[in-house]
């Protein structure tokens, strides 16, 4: 939902209304605020309770990774295990985004509903934040796949540094750990992945020579 705005990243809670949503996300970030707004509206006219959480990039083991749809880290871990090599990114690989895994994701819902007051709007994630260069190579050490890494400059990226400020998350829920960062359960997550992308990549070749059998 956050906009291009010049001179505000981390971007806080604040800078929510800012601008206009990004180019890429315009429709979709605009849906994102007028829910905002209904859920704000109906917490201050003592209709319901809410309170308006704004997570980063969530990843995690069960995150749909197949198809044009599938986002940075589980598309990353698709096409290394495929064996794309040289494996293509868009852009120079310098753009700055937080990640939070999906586990540490719904601890931090659990948390807000049981201990901030209603009308709360707060952004989730962590105060650190990682480029996609880092993250292709922290993939490449863990999945022990050195492929070559080519970078598609005619692609679009969206803003080069959107990190959003996890300071009031971290004053209203000071014991909430957040110094996760990118990698407090990827090892994990990547196991499971992988198990799921072979046991997945298996049951492709038995059906397809199922298949093949059958039409003989």
């Amino acid at each position: 939902m956050y906009g291009n705005v010049p001179g505000t990243d981390p971007l806080g809670e604040e800078a929510g209304f800012l601008g206009e949503p990004e180019a890429a996300n315009y429709g979709y970030g605009w849906a994102k605020r007028m829910l905002e707004i209904a859920v704000l509206t109906a917490a201050r006219d003592g209709k319901c309770e809410g309170i308006v959480a704004r997570p980063v990039n969530v990843y995690g083991a069960s995150y749909g990774w197949f198809g044009e749809q599938s986002h940075v880290i589980p598309s990353l871990v698709k096409r290394m295990l495929d064996g794309e090599d040289p494996l293509t990114i868009w852009g120079d690989g310098s753009q700055v985004r937080n990640f939070i895994h999906v586990s540490d994701a719904a601890r931090g819902f659990v948390e807000m509903s049981r201990r901030l007051p209603s009308g709360t709007v707060v952004n989730l994630g962590p105060k650190d934040a990682a480029s996609i260069k880092d993250i292709v190579d922290i993939l490449r050490q863990e999945l022990n796949v050195p492929c070559r890494v080519d970078h598609d400059l005619s692609k679009p990226t969206g803003p080069t540094n959107k990190q959003v400020s996890a300071a009031r998350l971290r004053a209203l829920l000071p014991d909430y750990g957040t110094g996760f960062v990118l990698l407090a359960a990827t090892l994990t997550w990547l196991a499971l992945a992988i198990m799921t992308w072979f046991i997945w990549k298996k049951h492709i070749w038995r059906t397809t020579k199922s298949n093949a059998t059958n039409e003989k």
